[in-house]
């Protein structure tokens, strides 16, 4: 590969990264030196050890549970943190287990209880403590 002025540059695709996927969209040339996800990596969040949990990095560069990552992204955006007893009140009945078969796949679904969410998160970070 030669290095050119910056100026003479040439717009070669357009690359996305799909978190189950990988990179979608990369010229071929590129992709052998894209390392790939683990296959042990689980997209399943409750019930896996936490070796096979997928992980990313969060904003100060620690290892974390993408779902936990996602959950908390959907937590703040519905204003959780301004929600009362946020970690205290419980969801609605029928609501978990629901919206953990939804996480299991992947997706936050849309209008989900702030409540059930928090529950959520705590259940997924003790399963993480006691894991350790």
């Amino acid at each position: 590969m030669e290095i050119g002025w910056p100026t003479n540059v040439r717009h070669v695709a357009h690359v996305t990264f799909d978190r189950f996927n990988g990179f979608l969209g990369l010229p071929v040339e590129f992709e052998p030196e894209v390392p790939r996800r683990p296959p042990s990596a689980s997209t399943t969040v409750f019930g896996v050890s936490t070796e096979s949990m997928q992980l990313s990095y969060d904003s100060r560069g620690n290892s974390v549970p993408t779902i936990l990552l996602l959950m908390q992204k959907h937590l703040y955006a519905l204003g959780g943190l301004q929600a009362e007893g946020v970690f205290r009140i419980a969801a609605e009945n029928g609501q978990e287990e629901y919206v953990r078969d939804q996480l299991n796949t992947g997706v936050v679904p849309e209008g989900i209880d702030v409540h059930c969410l928090a529950g959520l998160i705590k259940v997924c970070c003790c399963y993480l403590i006691k894991a350790d």
